[in-house]
């Protein structure tokens, strides 16, 4: 009877730890076939994928590359997106990926601290400056969109 117990023990513990690496898997195999960094296969798709599923970018690599060749590498850029929406603090983490070897900082910010920020910036030297989801300041006469909601004064415009 005991070696009955043992043998039904013995199958039951087998059976619970193959369902456990079973859930596992699977919830590992969803999870990776989810994620925005699976989301094609060139050479910046783990960026894309994170600029598409965050911003709502399509090829945005491509356009802050494209867009960061004008600005000169040797005084720093910087990145403003609204204080309210965390999620767009990724748009600096990726501009500054991808504007290497050029310094990013980045700030959130409320639309109407813009324009005192733009003022302060006047007088240092800065390269150019990046707006996520705010609207150009009305001292800022010259700007570029690079995508949806992201622009980019450049450095003349910026002094």
């Amino acid at each position: 009877m005991a070696n009955h117990y043992r043998a039904h023990g013995s199958l039951f513990f087998w059976f619970a730890l193959l369902a456990c690496f079973i859930a596992v898997g699977v919830r590992g195999l969803i999870t990776s076939l989810h994620s925005p960094a699976s989301q094609g296969t060139g050479p910046y798709c783990s960026s894309d994928g994170l600029l598409r599923e965050f911003l709502g970018f399509r090829n945005g690599s491509e356009k802050i590359l494209e867009a960061s060749q004008s600005v000169p590498v040797a005084q720093p850029s910087i990145v403003f997106w609204p204080a309210k929406n965390n999620n767009t603090g990724v748009s600096y983490l990726l501009i500054s990926y991808l504007a290497w070897p050029r310094r990013v900082d980045g700030r959130a910010i409320s639309q109407e601290q813009l324009e005192r920020e733009v003022d302060e910036l006047r007088t240092k030297s800065i390269s150019a400056i990046w707006l996520y989801g705010l609207k150009p300041s009305p001292n800022l006469k010259r700007w570029a969109a690079v995508d949806r909601g992201l622009l980019l004064v450049p450095a003349e415009e910026s002094r």
